[in-house]
């Protein structure tokens, strides 16, 4: 039996067994080239190590802010490993994906975290990512990339904008402070053709539990998701205790990002929702990758999964 991971997942969804077993092979052809490129490049051999250069899809094969963000953890942890073969990396998104507005610049992953390009472009020939590399990256991030490791790329690499810090500090002050805080992250929409469906009370029955599981005499409950009829809910469950932020949510089941009207507003309000969960107390949450990146960013906050893929 062949351990399904990463494409060969896919691969047998349409091609069966035999397409698993090539890739496979190929995986290990892949490895095998790299390990050896490796021992030339510490032997002293004057190697050509191109500059890797993360890109983002567009059009339909466009993907949410932290699946991209994701994709960059992976990368960067594939950089960690095999950075001799590399004179460096950098991060370029262009004028592509779902956050992508003129009016902020061509490159929508610097509007929300610090640009980074790591080692030297210069004299090196710039490689961008293949599509299949991308989506490497993603599946690792997704399903293997452990939390402390995912913390350790973060406090390596990354660095949100102040101007984001700013007001996920500021939510924090006015909310959070002396408080027991149970953060929910609700991702409904699309993501029903992904994972299954959890309904509301379902998610409300776990934070009663978790209420009435606390020792802390003050309780705060703080919302994060892309559907209104789920804060409205939380609020109506638990109406002294709820809080949420201000931000663009679904009424008609519709992804917020479906328009390009808001995209520079949709990602800064999806990074504070994932940093205001990651410093919460205790993380319920439904399947997603915005989800999960919180925990990279607070790798010890306990958190219960109601939903997975």
């Amino acid at each position: 039996m062949v351990p399904l991971s990463g494409f060969a997942y896919y691969l047998d969804h349409f091609y069966g067994i035999p397409g698993v077993i090539l890739h496979k092979i190929k995986a290990g052809f892949l490895l095998a080239w790299r390990c050896t490129r490796l021992a030339l490049v510490k032997a002293g051999f004057p190697l050509n190590r191109p500059f890797l250069v993360f890109t983002c899809p567009g059009g339909t094969d466009a993907a949410g802010l932290f699946a991209e963000f994701g994709s960059v953890l992976g990368m960067l942890e594939h950089y960690d490993k095999w950075q001799s073969l590399y004179s460096g990396i950098g991060v370029d998104f262009k004028d592509q994906g779902l956050y992508f507005d003129p009016a902020y610049g061509s490159n929508w992953w610097s509007y929300y975290f610090e640009p980074f390009a790591i080692g030297s472009a210069e004299s090196a020939a710039s490689k961008p990512i293949t599509a299949r590399q991308h989506d490497t990256f993603a599946h690792r991030a997704e399903n293997t990339l452990s939390r402390k490791t995912g913390a350790t790329l973060i406090n390596r690499y990354i660095r949100v904008k102040p101007q984001v810090a700013a007001k996920v500090e500021a939510f924090v002050q006015t909310h959070f402070n002396d408080h027991l805080v149970i953060g929910i992250h609700y991702r409904g929409t699309d993501k029903v053709k992904e994972a299954p469906r959890i309904p509301y009370e379902t998610v409300c029955a776990s934070v009663q539990t978790a209420i009435n599981n606390a020792k802390a005499g003050k309780i705060r409950i703080f919302v994060a998701t892309d559907e209104q009829a789920f804060v409205d809910c939380v609020r109506g469950n638990f109406p002294q205790l709820a809080c949420s932020c201000d931000a663009i949510r679904s009424t008609d089941g519709t992804r917020v990002h479906d328009s390009d009207e808001n995209n520079y507003r949709n990602g800064e309000e999806a990074i504070i929702d994932c940093l205001l969960l990651s410093r919460c107390n205790l993380l319920i949450r439904t399947e997603s990758n915005l989800g999960l990146c919180a925990t990279f960013f607070n790798p010890a906050i306990p958190q219960l999964l109601l939903n997975r893929i």
